[in-house]
């Protein structure tokens, strides 16, 4: 981390490169102390230990204050732009999307590749209501009729619609400024345990 230092009477602060030129006929040695400019009316900043951060916050430094001759830095804790939060909110949708249901006990990978086999297997229904069929699950094979085979991509089209439902709403919240961090992990459609 960068070295600078403070007015003590002002609390204006510079960096180490432009402190030094500020003073170019003082030798200072390579590692500034604070011993080395107090007689200048300077001290170094030394900054305060940094705050536990939710998503979506980062830092920028804050006020500076003085403490028993020596100078301190705040830090302040800001929220992330509105490109960040609708970065944060896709990934999280699209971990809800694959993670996965359970229809009617049968657990179901709601993955994209899942979701297109899920969707052909009922254009097949559609055409044919006498087909029926194997499909492989986490727990193994299970026998579908062409009815079952609708109702399993009806309940996973819904299933995947909520994800990108429960988008909108929290892009919602990133336009009117009322987003959270507890509001990422809240509302979304989830796997069974």
């Amino acid at each position: 981390m960068s070295v600078s230092f403070a007015n003590l009477e002002t609390l204006v602060s510079f960096p180490e490169g432009d402190f030094r030129k500020l003073f170019p006929n003082i030798g200072f040695p390579e590692t500034i102390e604070t011993h080395h400019v107090e007689d200048l009316g300077f001290a170094v900043v030394e900054r305060d230990p940094e705050p536990s951060l939710s998503a979506g916050e980062t830092l920028k430094p804050g006020a500076l204050r003085v403490e028993d001759g020596r100078v301190f830095q705040a830090w302040e804790v800001v929220p992330m732009p509105g490109e960040y939060w609708k970065d944060m909110i896709a990934a999280r949708r699209y971990q809800a999307e694959i993670s996965g249901t359970t229809i009617d006990g049968i657990p179901i990978d709601t993955g994209r590749d899942s979701q297109g086999l899920i969707t052909g297997a009922a254009v097949q229904a559609i055409i044919d209501p006498a087909y029926s069929l194997h499909w492989k699950t986490e727990a193994g094979f299970v026998d579908l009729t062409a009815q079952q085979i609708i109702g399993v991509a009806s309940a996973v089209r819904t299933f995947v619609q909520a994800s990108f439902d429960r988008e909108a709403v929290l892009l919602g919240a990133v336009a009117d400024g009322s987003i959270t961090a507890e509001m990422l992990e809240e509302g979304w459609p989830m796997h069974p345990e």
